[in-house]
C-alpha cells in the first residue's frame, strides 16, 4: 500500500490532477488494504477540465558550442570573472549570441591533496541562430589565444568546439480551444476530438499563513526525489515526522 501512495505522491502535485478532458478529485482518496499484493484505491471523484491545457513545445533553436577551462587552487572567483571579461573581449560583438553564459561547476577543496580536488570547471556555453558564429575560427580560436596571458594554473577542453544543432523547449497554458486533438487508430480511421465544451478555472483557497517562520532548506524535514513533469517539476515526497506530515498537506 505504502508503494502505491508513494506513485500517486509522484504523479500529482495536489488534491486535483487536470487532464484535457477531466479533472480527478483526490482530497478523499483512500487506500486499503485486501492482501499480499492486492490493494483497493476509492474516494476519487471528478469535476469539469480546466480552460487551459499544459503543452511542451519544441522547435529548432539554432546551434550551440561550449568550451570548458579548469581553474586550480586559489582564487577561483576572481579567476572566474578574470577569464570571463578577457572571453567577452576577445569574441567582440556579443550580441550575436542569442545566449551566453559562463558558470562554475563544483568548488575546489579547502586542503586539496591532489590536483583533481582543487579543480573547478568553467564552462562557456554559446547559442546563436547562425552557424557561422559558432565555428571554431569565431568561437574556439579566440578563447584558445587566452592561454597564455591569464591567470596560472589553467587548462582547457573544447567540448562541442563548433555549432551543432539545438532544440528548443518551452512548456506553457494553451486555451483548450486552441489545442486539435486527432487520434489515429491502428486501421487508418482519424478521429477528431473536440475541445470541452464546459470548463472550470480551479483555485487555491487554503490559507498559508503559517505565522512566524524561518527560512532554511526544504531537506531539513522531508526527502524527495525529482519528477518530471516538464520544467515544471514535482515530486514524491517521504516526510517525517507526523507533525512535518500534517505541515505537509496544507501545502
Amino acid at each position: 500500500m505504502d508503494t502505491c501512495k508513494s506513485q500517486l505522491l509522484y504523479e500529482i502535485q495536489g488534491p486535483w490532477y487536470f487532464n484535457s478532458d477531466v479533472t480527478a478529485i483526490l482530497d478523499e482518496i483512500c487506500f486499503e488494504q485486501l492482501s499480499s499484493n492486492r490493494v483497493a484505491l476509492s474516494g476519487v471523484k471528478s469535476g469539469p477540465p480546466p480552460p487551459t491545457t499544459k503543452v511542451g513545445i519544441t522547435a529548432r533553436g539554432g546551434f550551440q558550442a561550449e568550451m570548458h577551462w579548469f581553474l586550480v587552487e586559489l582564487d577561483i572567483e576572481a579567476k572566474a570573472r578574470m577569464r570571463e571579461d578577457q572571453i567577452r573581449g576577445a569574441l567582440g560583438d556579443t550580441s550575436k549570441f542569442s545566449v551566453l553564459s559562463f558558470s562554475l561547476n563544483g568548488s575546489a577543496a579547502e586542503d586539496p591533496t591532489d590536483q583533481n580536488a582543487a579543480t573547478v570547471d568553467f564552462r562557456i556555453f554559446a547559442q546563436a541562430m547562425d552557424i557561422a558564429v559558432l565555428m571554431p575560427d569565431k568561437f574556439l580560436r579566440p578563447m584558445m589565444d587566452l592561454i597564455m596571458c591569464a591567470y596560472p594554473w589553467r587548462d582547457f577542453s573544447s567540448w562541442f568546439d563548433k555549432g551543432y544543432q539545438s532544440l528548443f523547449m518551452n512548456v506553457t497554458l494553451l486555451p483548450q480551444s486552441n489545442i486539435k486533438n486527432i487520434v489515429h487508430t491502428h486501421n487508418n480511421i482519424t478521429l477528431n476530438i473536440p475541445p470541452p465544451k464546459i470548463t472550470k478555472t480551479w483555485t487555491d483557497s487554503s490559507s498559508k499563513d503559517f505565522g512566524e517562520t524561518v527560512r532554511g532548506p526544504l531537506g531539513w524535514l522531508i526527502h524527495a526525489r525529482s519528477g518530471d513533469k516538464g520544467s515544471n517539476a514535482n515530486f514524491g515526497f517521504w516526510v517525517w515526522p507526523q507533525d512535518e506530515c500534517e505541515w505537509m498537506r496544507t501545502l
